[in-house]
């Protein structure tokens, strides 16, 4: 049977081993989905600026349909701003490596 101690020393090294898998995630995934919110706030600025250049008698429509899509998509297409947190935070990172590591370990 184990002691106490080496219970603890292999917990230590599989808490070090989900933290190092964790940080791994984080760095392969965060650049991506970087690079998407800059995509999405990219598209809401130029959906913005085609809505400003519209004359009045049109806009009030195109607003409309805007306004549309974003309550169906649960995004808000004329303000830009970060909508969501981060996906690949170092927690949720965290949470994935140590579900992986349980689900097939």
């Amino acid at each position: 049977m184990m002691s106490y101690k080496q219970w603890l020393v292999l917990l230590g090294m599989y808490v070090v081993f989900i933290l190092m898998g964790a940080v791994g995630f984080l760095y392969l995934e965060e650049d991506k989905e970087l690079a998407e919110r800059a995509n999405l706030l990219a598209l809401k600025r130029h959906v913005i600026e085609t809505v400003s250049g519209l004359d009045l008698g049109s806009r009030g429509p195109v607003e409309d349909v805007m306004k549309a899509v974003g309550e169906e998509c649960g995004r808000d297409f004329l303000q830009v701003i970060q909508d969501t947190p981060a996906k690949w935070s170092l927690w949720n990172s965290f949470f994935f490596t140590f579900t992986v590591t349980t689900t097939l370990g």
